[in-house]
């Protein structure tokens, strides 16, 4: 089911909002054991939700969930961790209070690895999530839960975090939409901080439809778009050379896509950005040690792969820190002049088909990649810069999994993304 087709059953009275949000409480319990999407389930905020709907607001009665690094009032925040002293939150987090003043009925939190800190590996407090379409897969991370839960249709949308794809990776495992929001740090106020200068809020959804549905609640866009996309970026260096042989393919067919459907394809030189992993390391994990290095130390159920990054932390100077900041400025001011020349940027949201379980490192052009860094490496330069990004399945499929595509537009462009995306990609 689709937003608007809820909205419109309960418009119709086919639909009450507690019986709907009952029947969604039911399928999580009979898919949590196998799935593990969820951390927290807020069955009795959810009552409490429906009893203050209005008519008028935009997402009457309409069910999602969140990441459990976004602060709900009345419930702790685990990040994917268990504490011994957690405290219940005394008040939401404002992308949440935005969605109940909308009318969105939250279901519960949703599993994530710890502090969000991966895209792989999975929390050791509350477990693995199971991929929704093809259980022997990655799930994608660290918003896997969100993922999983939109996939298997137990919560219309989801809001996660994404700070090098964490919301857009997910969402090409499991065969969804993933949308990165451009870089506000309003939004992120009651947000669990990784990196201040690089963390953003994701959405994902089953559809562009569900997505707009939910940026126009939000005020993210408006209801029309003057503008159409004419011209599209095919980013040459950096993106195309680390890409497995199936992936490569499928990108040159929706090139040839574009093509036939009447898009002119303009190159553009990224070679630049082959320094990605170093730049978004350095700033993310430098900004990671300042804002937990006092509070997490002394929780015991904390991994010792967080425990690592928080020494790395000390290790990165301010010089080290400050030099990467002035590249990222050198390329955002590269890119708004690629936005000049192009209405929208595509690349692929992954330049590996998504691996099985347990496979920990690749081998490309006879070289050995770790899985973990393979992931980000497409999704992760747009977190540097801040643009807007959506990740969508595309028509192709390879090893049975749909090759999902990655679209990035300038703020002011999302209405275009939107629009481009369902004529071409949905319809």
């Amino acid at each position: 089911m689709t937003i608007q087709a809820l909205l419109n059953g309960y418009k119709s009275k086919r639909f009450k909002p507690r019986e709907i949000i009952q029947s969604y409480f039911q399928k999580i319990h009979d898919l949590q054991p196998n799935a593990n999407s969820f951390i927290q389930i807020t069955e009795e905020l959810a009552l409490e939700e429906i009893e203050s709907l209005q008519d008028n607001q935009p997402l009457y009665g309409v069910p999602f969930s969140v990441k459990d690094c976004i602060d709900v009032r009345g419930y702790i925040t685990t990040n994917g961790v268990l504490e011994t002293n957690a405290v219940k939150k005394t008040e939401h987090a404002s992308i949440f209070d935005k969605l109940e003043r909308a009318g969105a009925i939250c279901l519960g939190k949703t599993n994530l690895s710890e502090y969000a800190t991966s895209v792989l590996l999975p929390s050791t407090s509350f477990g693995a999530v199971t991929n929704a379409q093809h259980p022997t897969f990655i799930p994608g991370g660290s918003s896997s839960g969100s993922a999983v839960a939109v996939a298997q249709g137990v919560s219309l949308f989801s809001i996660g975090t994404d700070t090098s794809g964490s919301t857009r990776i997910p969402a090409a495992c499991n065969e969804i939409v993933g949308f990165k929001a451009p870089y506000k740090r309003a939004l992120l106020h009651g947000v669990t901080p990784l990196s201040v200068t690089q963390d953003h809020i994701g959405i994902l959804t089953k559809n562009i439809a569900d997505l707009k549905k939910v940026l126009q609640s939000l005020d993210m866009v408006s209801t029309d778009t003057i503008k159409t996309v004419k011209k599209i970026g095919i980013p040459k260096g950096y993106f195309d050379t680390c890409l497995d042989a199936e992936v490569a393919n499928s990108l040159e067919k929706v090139y040839q896509q574009f093509l036939q459907l009447g898009f002119e394809l303009v190159e553009l030189d990224t070679s630049f950005l082959q320094d990605t992993l170093a730049v978004t390391r350095t700033i993310g994990t430098k900004e990671f040690g300042r804002e937990h290095m006092k509070g997490l130390g002394d929780n015991p159920h904390l991994s010792q792969t967080i425990k690592n990054t928080l020494q790395r932390s000390l290790e990165i100077t301010d010089n080290l820190y400050n030099e990467a900041l002035e590249i990222k400025e050198a390329w955002i001011r590269k890119f708004i002049q690629y936005f000049k020349q192009v209405d929208m940027i595509v690349t692929p949201t992954l330049p590996i088909v998504p691996p099985m379980l347990d496979i920990t490192t690749i081998t490309l052009n006879q070289k050995q990649h770790d899985v973990e860094e393979l992931l980000v490496r497409c999704t992760s330069p747009f977190n540097v810069m801040g643009f807007p990004t959506v990740s969508l399945p595309s028509n192709i499929v390879h090893r049975d999994l749909k090759f999902s595509i990655q679209l990035t537009v300038l703020e002011e462009d999302i209405n275009l993304l939107l629009d481009f995306a369902n004529d071409v990609f949905e319809k």
